[in-house]
């Protein structure tokens, strides 16, 4: 006879009349052989035959059972039946919306968690670590849906709670970064600004600071917080790299439409194949584009590793002998740091997903270009810079067919002056926000448009406009689409605002292909200098700026020129990004770090903006213009009696003389006419003198030498108002749109020749300056200012020396050259005696009173008063 065999599974105990300990024990035995139909069954006959008080946990464990084998509607019945004994219980609520968020029912997941959170009002023994977990859970749902003022809030309360939870800490900074609620940091109970800024992603210190010790530290603060120590352990059977064809890996999640992904194909392309293999740890979310099918193409070895883990990954990359692995996420979303802890290669770095310092010991160096990270930058990096000639950001000069799009398809009217800021949102700060609303104000006709990437950012966006005094309809806010219809919609833009300190990388490339001028100011960190970097390979540097000063001043010059799309043509790179950064890589274990120098122009890589424009040397460039309308050669008076309706034709001549000439930013440049020049009594050498000793450290220089009568007797707008009815209450007007805090009034001029508003020697800027006052005066609808902007428009240059941005300093022209009498009439020989006399009886200078007697014996007269 064959004995009884033995049961495949244990006999299932009987429940009825165990205390809940015993069932738990039982339970378990059920769970650890994997029946887990019999632990529900003992847990059912269990609960029909009991009345325990703790019947709501047994419940629970249920319905976690429930759960885990697909059995929703069963595990939601338990999770109730338990919150039905025990409303209380924080476990169930917080399980039972976790199963309602996997189902897709947020709503009734957010519910479950807020009904436990919402207990704190009326128990006093709510445990608070749960409520912690609850109030968190609330906040990542909602930060996932962009509901960022909930996410906020939720958070918030959270760390009211606990405030030592780094974790919610960097998502509560992160979504004030994103909802753009100013400050970002704000202090709450237990988390004063240290804690704060130790706490803050990496990522969103990029966008914080341009201090790179404080992005240093950030990262490294993250890495020994999440990781820890870095292994010891070394999955890389080789210790060196090999010998003929390298094999280089590439991990990341982004091989599809993404900002990496788009860039990815011009650093790959050109790549030499008979040194190089390619090999893609690939775990992208799969999508169905024409870019993720010309990526699996460019790699010989396309693996997915979606389905690993890191240290299976890690074990796959050092199975398949790669010498240098490259990571596309440094600190940023979907990192897989771990893979790279392992040590699975013996050359390992970073690339384009984080442009800063990663702070992770285990990786050797970074590509980049000298631009980004020049040696006091570096010096912050714990990685050793790989520099590729050009901009280390992939410059792709292919055109693809674009859809056509109209300015009147996205709302935006013909005639504006369309200023584009599609940077992420979390990377426009209170600074560079206020620099937009100020340009907003120099150019009325100016319409800001920004990614509507969710209603709370929108919202708080269009409040910030509203105090600083612009109107809300001025900011349009256009939806994210497919990459062709953004490419497209660029076209449409007169210039595009870089964000700062964290730079626009691949978006910037498409603005290059659009034809559309880029903005940027650049700073000290690598993340801050990609604009620089970028714009000096296209060969459009002096977009390149680095005050936001000069960042204004720079889109008020395109808004002058109202080139929407010029056809800026960058330079092509000579070989191959891939095959130079491979190369400098394998050169920098033979301890030369140091790139070769490049081919192209000497200062063009190596030397900075900052450093090449302090080198030039001022200088003054004196042009025949014909500025002085007939009848001004009689002084002030004339000048404004002038038929004056020229002055559109001689701003069109300035505009264009001005914005299509090069000339530095530290050189002077002048306009007199000879005329001028003779009324001045001063020759182009005297000014030219002038300007080379007194220039350094000035903005405008202004010669006359009626200097004294303008200062102490002469206000411009006061004579005008005597000729022209209402000019000066329309100036008063204009002066205090354009920002000039004065009263008319009470100022006095510093030189009559500033009427015609060109008869001084200034920066570029200044000139910019001058540009934007006449262009606002010629075009301005107020009925009062437009019936005297012919007046006003010969006021101008006094609108610059009232301009507290300049450094303004009058030089008196008696001190360049003896001022000789004959050169003008005798009644203005007249006005200078008595100017020379008021200087005296002012200042006690004796030198006055020396020139008056000086020019009464050259004048023949002994009282020259007399001759007026």
């Amino acid at each position: 006879m064959n004995a009884p065999r033995e049961p495949l599974t244990p006999a299932k105990p009987a429940t009825k009349g165990l205390s809940l300990l015993e069932l738990l024990t039982c339970v378990e035995s059920l769970q650890k052989v994997g029946d887990l139909d019999g632990a529900c069954e003992a847990y059912i006959e269990w609960l029909e035959g009991s009345q325990d008080p703790m019947r709501h946990a047994a419940l629970f464990n249920l319905a976690s059972i429930h759960n885990q084998l697909g059995r929703f509607p069963q595990a939601e019945q338990a999770f109730l039946q338990a919150l039905a004994l025990e409303p209380g219980f924080g476990p169930a609520h917080i399980n039972l919306g976790l199963m309602y968020e996997r189902l897709g029912n947020k709503g009734k997941a957010l519910a479950q968690w807020n009904a436990f959170a919402s207990q704190r009002f009326v128990s006093r023994r709510i445990d608070s670590e749960l409520l912690c977990t609850a109030l968190n859970h609330i906040g990542r749902l909602q930060e996932n849906e962009k509901a960022y003022d909930l996410a906020e809030q939720a958070l918030r309360e959270s760390l009211k709670v606990n405030p030592n939870q780094p974790g919610v800490v960097q998502h509560w900074v992160h979504i004030r970064q994103k909802a753009c609620m100013w400050p970002v940091y704000e202090s709450l109970p237990g988390l004063p600004m240290p804690k704060l800024m130790r706490y803050t992603s990496p990522l969103g210190m990029l966008a914080l600071t341009d201090d790179p010790a404080v992005q240093l530290l950030t990262s490294q603060n993250f890495v020994v917080r999440m990781y820890g120590n870095p292994p010891t352990e070394r999955l890389s059977r080789k210790l060196k790299v090999a010998d003929g064809r390298k094999k280089v890996g590439i991990v990341s999640a982004d091989l599809r439409e993404h900002a990496v992904g788009f860039l990815l194909p011009t650093f790959l392309r050109g790549r030499d194949r008979s040194s190089y293999e390619l090999y893609a740890y690939d775990f992208t979310q799969e999508e169905s584009t024409a870019l993720r099918a010309e990526l699996r193409k460019t790699f010989d070895h396309f693996i997915d590793i979606r389905g690993l883990s890191d240290r299976q990954a890690a074990q796959r990359v050092a199975d398949d002998g790669i010498d240098i692995l490259i990571d596309l996420h440094g600190l940023s979303a979907h990192a897989r740091p771990g893979i790279f802890a392992l040590r699975p290669a013996p050359l390992q770095g970073t690339y384009l997903g984080f442009i800063g310092p990663t702070g992770m010991p285990w990786l050797d160096f970074v590509i980049a270009d000298r631009d980004v990270l020049p040696p006091e930058t570096a010096l912050f990096f714990t990685e050793t810079p790989i520099a590729v000639d050009g901009s280390f950001i992939p410059l792709d000069r292919r055109q693809t067919p674009l859809p056509e799009v109209q300015r009147s398809d996205l709302g935006l009217p013909d005639d504006a002056f369309l200023m584009a800021a599609f940077g992420n949102v979390y990377k426009i700060t209170p600074d560079l926000f206020a620099v937009w609303m100020s340009v907003m104000r120099r150019i009325p006709q100016a319409i800001l448009c920004l990614i509507q990437d969710n209603p709370v950012t929108v919202a708080n966006l269009h409040a910030a406009a509203r105090r600083a005094g612009i109107d809300a309809d001025r900011m349009r806010f256009l939806p994210r689409v497919a990459h062709p219809q953004f490419c497209a919609r660029l076209r449409l833009f007169d210039v595009f605002l870089d964000t700062y300190p964290y730079n626009c990388g691949s978006t910037s490339s498409d603005v290059l292909n659009a034809g559309v001028p880029m903005v940027s100011r650049y700073g000290r960190t690598m993340v801050s200098r990609m604009g620089l970097s970028i714009l000096r390979h296209a060969g459009v540097e002096d977009l390149a700026v680095d005050s936001f000063e000069a960042y204004e001043d720079k889109v008020l010059e395109i808004a002058l020129r109202r080139q929407a799309r010029p056809d800026r043509q960058f330079a092509s790179r000579s070989g191959s990004m891939f095959n130079q950064a491979m190369e400098r890589i394998l050169r920098s274990v033979d301890g030369s770090t140091q790139p070769p120098a490049s081919d192209g122009p000497v200062d063009a890589p190596g030397a900075r903006p900052e450093q090449r424009r302090s080198t030039v040397r001022p200088s003054i460039s004196l042009q025949l213009h014909p500025l002085d309308p007939p009848g001004t050669q009689d002084g002030a008076g004339s000048a404004l009696d002038a038929d004056c309706t020229g002055a559109m034709s001689h701003l069109d001549q300035m505009r264009h003389y001005l914005l299509n000439r090069p000339v530095v930013d530290d050189g002077l440049l002048g306009f007199y006419t000879d005329e001028g020049l003779k009324r001045l009594g001063l020759s182009h050498r005297d000014l030219e003198n002038a300007v080379l000793r007194n220039g350094p450290g000035l903005d405008l220089l202004g010669f006359s030498p009626w200097w004294d009568l303008g200062a102490f007797s002469l206000n411009p707008f006061q004579l005008a108002r005597a000729r022209h009815p209402g000019v000066l209450d329309a100036a008063q007007r204009f002066a205090t749109e354009i920002g000039l805090g004065v009263d008319l009034r009470t100022w006095s001029a510093p030189t009559d020749t500033c009427l015609h508003g060109v008869h001084f020697a200034a920066r570029r800027k200044v000139w910019m300056r001058w540009l934007e006052f006449a262009h606002r005066l010629m075009h301005h609808e107020d009925a009062e200012i437009a019936a005297h902007r012919e007046v006003i428009y010969r006021l101008l240059g006094n609108f610059l020396m009232l301009d507290e941005r300049l450094r303004v300093r009058v030089i008196d022209a008696f001190l360049l050259k003896p001022w000789d009498p004959t050169a003008d009439e005798q009644r203005r020989l007249a006005l200078t005696c008595n100017a020379l006399k008021g200087a005296f009886n002012r200042t006690g200078q004796r030198s006055y009173l020396d020139e008056y007697a000086r020019l009464v014996a050259r004048a023949g007269c002994s009282d020259p008063d007399q001759t007026a």
